[in-house]
């Protein structure tokens, strides 16, 4: 009797256990990592106290991982070595080598890490075990590859990752996210919104990946001086990184804020979040984060006039950088230790400058130069004009490596009004408005590959001006039209937009770029083609007025915006004749009016008017909008309306008894 009691017990027990790790591996999907660990501790109390030692591996795995991710490290190594010495070629093992490379990641041993990853992903292959073969590419992208600025490594290492999580139909957010992060760090803004679009669906409320979400959407925010947006975002982010108690969200959380209020002009309260983000990640053992805090530290420190402590801050960054093997992060702090060095005119600036221009080179991270132009183009400028030869040449180097970079793409309106945003900034109205840029600029739009020679612009755009003043006139244009798009530009530096070879001029624009009349043009032609409503009604809603109103009367570009024009009748006509097609006579006589007013002598327009009024059961208004057609044609053009106009106009004349009969 008391021997099936006893099992009885066990059983209970072992039923208990098993939901204790259940309830963890829920709480651990759902991003709440404490209470994860609270029920993995309760389970591994529970195992213990009955000796259910065929349970110890799963949570002694499961605590490890967890701990880790806490930043917990000794604890969580010791349960990971506890797994593998159990059994080192279970899935199990597999688990716990991952955890282990997280662990030594965050140390700052990214040689360790690597190892203990790819152990993890030779093993997971041997096993089939594709679920933590995902897992382990995912650390080895995130923690390894992304540190090193490794940057297509690690996006196709999630690549595979993400191919592997899909076969196994679980939560696929690595790949989007690190999309979104990769091309914040490189500059490129609007590929990041695109990505952390597509990465939205697969968020929950209260997840990790949600809180990383909001932090690269507050980067964005800061970056583009969003500030209001930037503070919403850094609130949600540090609520979810208090919830779950992730390592990298709270220090990603307070690091941000620092350089949320260093932008904002509020050097003193970035430098205190600055100061409580170094000490979290140093409580937390992330080496590597601790010394981005410690860089961000000491931009407060220099903007707060403590000279001192900002260049011992970052010192200490650069040091943590290069022991860590984190050259991207090393680039950034190399670049901005000689950008001071410059700016504060010490005795070592070219010996910065040449050690920077290595790391910068080295890593192909020219893309910094871009988001930091305003301080690199006039560095790289002057020292391109040094009296020392490394120097010089490192400028150089550095001036082809950016001259491969691409802008930021832009998004010019030319329909209704004449607007150009770089990035998300707009450039102001009255920098078109000097020497002819603006005029040059359109020009170059309109024309194929949004190139032309010398001589086709001398005559469209300064026709009244003997041949070498126009000259002149061209070259003033060009090179304010170059500083327009790119104001920091040194003299004599490569225009990325604007290239002049020879007798010709081209445009460049950027991959990302949008032009407002290319879109229409293009959209509406498909439109027509398909003749469906919503696409004639999206194609039409991007024509807001006339090509290029401040040119209204130049002749270059006459033809271009009467084909414009007619093209947005032709799709106002085919809409309206869909509609009435449908019975939507009410929307039929809306195109029909919007065509009228820009051209009250067309005929097709005034058909489908006169047909949607008889839709209407309105007669009197049908026959209306043939007289003041016929009026018209007669006062202007001295015509008569068409054939079948007059016909269908002599037919409403006629009493509604005979048209019965």
């Amino acid at each position: 009797m008391g021997e099936k009691r006893s099992m009885q017990a066990l059983i209970a027990a072992n039923d208990s256990i098993v939901e204790l790790l259940a309830l963890s591996n829920e709480y651990e999907e759902k991003g709440e990592l404490k209470t994860a660990i609270a029920y993995a501790q309760q389970a591994f109390a529970a195992i213990q106290a009955v000796n259910a030692v065929s349970f110890l591996p799963l949570a002694q795995a499961r605590l490890a991982r967890l701990l880790i991710y806490t930043g917990v490290n000794q604890p969580g190594q010791d349960f990971a070595q506890r797994v593998i010495e159990n059994d080192a070629d279970s899935a199990l093992s597999a688990d716990a080598r991952i955890s282990l490379g997280v662990s030594a990641a965050d140390a700052g041993n990214l040689e360790e890490a690597e190892g203990y990853f790819h152990q993890a992903i030779e093993l997971s292959r041997r096993l089939e075990e594709y679920l933590l073969l995902g897992r382990a590419l995912h650390n080895l992208a995130m923690n390894v590859y992304l540190p090193r600025g490794q940057f297509d490594l690690a996006l196709a290492c999630m690549r595979e990752a993400q191919h592997f999580r899909a076969a196994q139909e679980t939560h696929q957010w690595g790949l989007p996210f690190l999309q979104a992060l990769v091309a914040e760090l490189t500059g490129r803004n609007r590929q990041a919104r695109q990505a952390l679009d597509d990465l939205l669906p697969l968020l929950r409320p209260t997840d990790r990946i949600t809180g990383g979400y909001f932090y690269l959407w507050a980067r964005l925010a800061i970056a583009e001086g969003e500030f209001n947006r930037a503070e919403e975002y850094l609130h949600l982010l540090m609520r979810i990184a208090t919830t779950t108690g992730a390592t990298d969200l709270n220090i990603w959380a307070r690091v941000e804020q620092a350089r949320f209020y260093r932008l904002k002009g509020e050097p003193a309260t970035g430098r205190t979040w600055a100061e409580d983000g170094l000490k979290c990640a140093q409580r937390l053992g992330n080496v590597i984060m601790a010394g981005q805090a410690a860089l961000e530290y000491a931009q407060c420190a220099r903007q707060a006039g403590d000279a001192t402590q900002a260049y011992s801050s970052l010192q200490a960054a650069i040091g943590t950088f290069t022991r860590c093997g984190a050259v991207f992060d090393l680039a950034a702090a190399r670049f901005l230790d000689a950008a001071w060095a410059f700016q504060d005119q010490s005795g070592d600036a070219g010996e910065k400058w040449q050690a920077a221009a290595a790391a910068i080179l080295s890593g192909d991270f020219g893309f910094l130069l871009e988001k930091e132009h305003e301080t690199a183009f006039p560095i790289i400028a002057a020292y391109q004009r040094s009296s020392s030869v490394p120097a010089r040449k490192a400028a150089e180097a550095l001036l082809n490596r950016l001259e491969r970079v691409a802008p930021p793409p832009l998004r010019i309106n030319g329909l209704g009004s004449f607007q150009v945003w770089q990035g998300r900034k707009l450039i102001a109205d009255v920098a078109w408005q000097r020497r002819k840029a603006g005029e040059l600029f359109r020009f170059l739009l309109l024309q194929p590959g949004f190139s032309a020679g010398r001589e086709a612009i001398l005559e469209a755009l300064w026709p009244e001006h003997d041949p070498q003043a126009a000259v002149g006139m061209l070259h003033q244009a060009t090179s304010t039209l170059r500083h327009v798009l790119e104001p920091d530009l040194p003299d004599k530096f490569p225009s990325r937009y604007l290239s002049v070879e020879g007798e010709r001029v081209t445009l460049a624009l950027p991959d990302g770029s949008q032009v407002d009349f290319l879109e229409f043009e293009q959209q509406i032609n498909k439109a027509l083609t398909a003749a469906r409503i919503d696409q004639l009604k999206s194609a039409l809603s991007i024509a807001r007025g006339d090509l290029f109103p401040s040119d209204r009367y130049a002749d270059w570009c006459a033809s271009r915006r009467e084909r414009i024009t007619n093209l947005f009748h032709r799709g106002m006509q085919v809409l309206g004749q869909q509609h009435l097609a449908q019975g939507s006579c009410f929307e039929a006589l809306e195109c029909s009016r919007a065509i009228i007013r820009e051209d009250p002598w067309n005929e097709d327009a005034v058909l489908l008017g006169m047909n949607a009024y008889l839709g209407l059961q309105d007669a009197p208004h049908a026959l209306r909008l043939y007289q003041r057609l016929e009026q018209t044609l007669h006062d202007d053009l001295a015509l008569t309306p068409r054939t079948d106009l007059a016909d269908l106009a002599r037919s409403l004349q006629t009493p509604t008894s005979q048209r019965r009969k």
